[in-house]
């Protein structure tokens, strides 16, 4: 019991404690660059989309990509 105590004890100094806060900070730096990626490479995806749909749905080949009518297309065509 005292030897449970006693590593306790040591692992709630302040040089072992930064160490593992230090390690959590790390790893949740991590996954956070990892979900930003996936989140620019899901807009740049969609925005392809987009565009490609915008670009062979018009008639005549007259594309109106304004930023007003991507941010709107896009809103409408999720909605759906």
């Amino acid at each position: 019991m005292r030897r449970l105590f006693k590593r306790i004890v040591e692992s709630t100094k302040d040089d072992n404690f930064m160490h593992h806060i230090e390690s959590i900070e790390v790893v949740v730096s991590k996954l956070l660059s990892v979900a930003m990626v996936v989140v620019i490479l899901v807009a740049i995806f969609d925005l392809g989309v987009l565009l490609i749909k915008e670009l062979f749905s018009t008639p005549y080949g007259r594309a109106r990509f304004g930023a007003y009518h991507l941010l709107w297309t896009s809103r409408t065509t999720r909605r759906s």
